[in-house]
């Protein structure tokens, strides 16, 4: 066959032609320069038909570069740096990785945020002891000893005006009625009443320090205060241990005995005398409405008589003795308070989830949060920093009064901002709460000064 220009082309049979062109494709992806350039001929056309034209092959270099390959591993960016914490991470986080190890995660987050508050109270209270130099040698016993014990009365103080908050009301502890488990967790139901928990930390603070209260002289003779002190914690311990057998279910039923021996024998009793309980004698037999509440004074007898103690408790200084008789009143009032507390309870038992908020209990928590820190201050040492600088007892009296009364209101506040930033939550996502119970016009006043402080804050910033 000619072409155009009068060269002689040999053209081969058709099974050559189509052999040649397999193997050229199995083993040469591109063919030479020179025939793919060659026009007119039908070995241009079908070559050109099968790896394309010059255009179209860079087209597809093109694309190809263009293209991601997904068959490659990404370029891997150390966190650590090429260390051995980060290649243990790269090998075993995928393991953690899974709704256990959640779960742990959120329940230490949980854990760590409720002891935050504790940690920044240990913090501020040795800051105030490493800033007055106090404390040195020996005196280190008496000035731990006055701030843990001191320390525990200023958080029970606080939790208690929680509870009246309505803080606990899921335990029963909000002086209400403990919800039933389709509405809380299990675990819930199973918590112990508050006064349980009440005796059962009085039980403890006397077991412990029965074997402490003599480390600040150890190695010598008893002295009166050490008598006194040790009989203290006795004192905590039997009523600790007795706070929570009167709370003990089991030790209730048992103590029941006699009453159910009574009823069992209802049925072999042939006669019953005509009255007014005799027309309903199940009725007779049900169990009293102040079941439903747990009334034990144990806790609040313990506490009162820690204070009359403290009353007439010797001292070396007149500040001293001051000091302890007003801390100890203290405890003595929150005693009054929480009978108070306990006699409306018994006369009207509460019958809702909601909290009840009996008003002696806005007193027991102030009293036991002063009076905590007043017992913080108490120590020897602390004692002679407030005469060497001139103080009295009631210039610290008054001062703690103050504090305790700012500490407790910033507690108030923080509770409403928690109700208030819940509520918000619930309404974003769709599930709004009950509508709130604060009048209208009291709202109006919120809602003006929240924009009066906002307009403030944004002048400020300006």
């Amino acid at each position: 066959m000619r072409t155009s220009g009068g060269q002689r082309v040999l053209i081969q049979s058709q099974p050559e032609l189509k052999l040649v062109m397999i193997n050229s494709i199995s083993t040469v992806r591109t063919p030479p320069r020179d025939i793919r350039e060659t026009p007119g001929t039908a070995l241009n056309a079908i070559l050109r038909r099968v790896y394309g034209t010059r255009q179209n092959s860079q087209d597809r270099k093109l694309e190809a570069l263009e293209e991601p390959n997904h068959d490659e591993e990404p370029e891997r960016h150390d966190l650590l740096g090429k260390t051995g914490v980060d290649r243990f991470l790269s090998c075993n986080v995928r393991c953690v990785a899974g709704p256990k190890a959640f779960q742990v995660a959120r329940g230490s987050q949980v854990v760590l945020e409720k002891l935050l508050l504790l940690i920044g109270f240990l913090a501020i209270a040795s800051g105030f002891v490493v800033f007055g130099g106090l404390f040195w040698e020996r005196k280190i016993f008496s000035g731990l000893a006055h701030a843990a014990k001191g320390g525990i009365f200023f958080w029970y103080g606080l939790l208690t005006l929680g509870r009246w908050m309505g803080a606990f009301s899921e335990f029963g502890w909000a002086w209400n009625i403990r919800p039933s488990q389709p509405l809380v967790a299990r675990w819930k139901t199973r918590v112990p009443s508050a006064e349980f928990t009440e005796s059962l930390v009085i039980f403890v603070y006397g077991a412990s320090n029965v074997f402490l209260e003599h480390l600040n002289t150890w190695g010598r003779e008893w002295s009166h205060q050490d008598f006194e002190h040790v009989s203290i914690t006795l004192l905590f311990f039997g009523g600790g241990l007795l706070g929570m057998m009167v709370e003990s279910s089991w030790a209730r039923e048992l103590m029941h005995t006699t009453v159910v021996l009574q009823k069992s024998r209802e049925d072999e009793v042939e006669y019953f005398p005509t009255s007014a309980a005799a027309e309903d004698p199940d009725g007779l037999w049900d169990l009293p409405k102040t079941y439903n509440m747990p009334v034990n004074p144990v806790p609040a007898l313990v506490i009162m008589l820690l204070g009359l103690v403290m009353l007439s408790h010797h001292q070396e200084s007149i500040v001293s003795t001051m000091m302890h008789a007003q801390w100890g009143s203290l405890f003595c009032g929150f005693a009054i308070a929480r009978a108070a507390t306990y006699l409306l309870q018994y006369i009207k038992p509460p019958t809702s989830h909601f909290p009840s908020t009996p008003p002696s209990e806005l007193v027991a928590p102030f009293c036991l949060t002063a009076g905590g820190l007043m017992f913080m201050m108490s120590a020897r040492d602390t004692v002679a920093a407030i005469e060497s600088n001139g103080l009295d007892a009631i210039t610290i009296f008054t001062v703690t009064m103050g504090l305790a009364a700012t500490i407790l209101a910033w507690e108030f506040v923080v509770f409403a901002l928690k109700g208030w930033a819940v509520r918000k939550e619930c309404a974003v996502v769709g599930k709004p709460l009950l509508a709130s119970c604060v009048p209208p016009y009291t709202r109006e006043l919120l809602g003006s000064f929240l924009g009066a402080m906002r307009r403030l804050w944004a002048v400020d910033k300006l």
